[in-house]
C-alpha cells in the first residue's frame, strides 16, 4: 500500500510540475509519457494487491523498469533542460 502511495504521490508531483512547462511542447512530450508509465507502474503494483499474488519477481521488475523508463527517458531530461534554461537566466 505504501508503494501505492509512493507511486500516486510521485505522478502527483510530475503533473503539478505540468502548470509550469505545459506551454513547453518539448517538455510536455517528456512528461506525458513519464506520467504514463508511472501510472502503469502503479497500476501493476495495484493489480498484485487485488489479485493477491504478493510482489512477484516478474512484476517487481516490470514496475522498477517501467519506474526507471520514465526516470530516464522523460524526467531526467526535463529536469536537464529546465536546470538549462535556469543557467542562461543566471549568465
Amino acid at each position: 500500500m505504501e508503494l501505492q502511495e509512493k507511486l500516486a504521490d510521485s505522478w502527483l508531483a510530475v503533473n503539478q510540475c505540468r502548470i509550469y512547462t505545459e506551454s513547453n511542447v518539448c517538455l510536455e512530450e517528456l512528461l506525458i509519457p513519464a506520467m504514463g508509465l508511472i501510472n502503469d507502474a502503479k497500476c501493476m503494483v495495484e493489480s498484485c494487491v487485488a489479485w493477491q499474488i504478493g510482489l512477484t519477481q516478474a512484476a517487481c521488475r516490470n514496475i522498477v523498469h517501467a519506474i526507471l523508463l520514465a526516470d530516464e527517458e522523460g524526467l531526467r531530461p526535463a529536469l536537464e533542460e529546465l536546470e538549462s534554461w535556469l543557467n542562461e537566466t543566471i549568465e
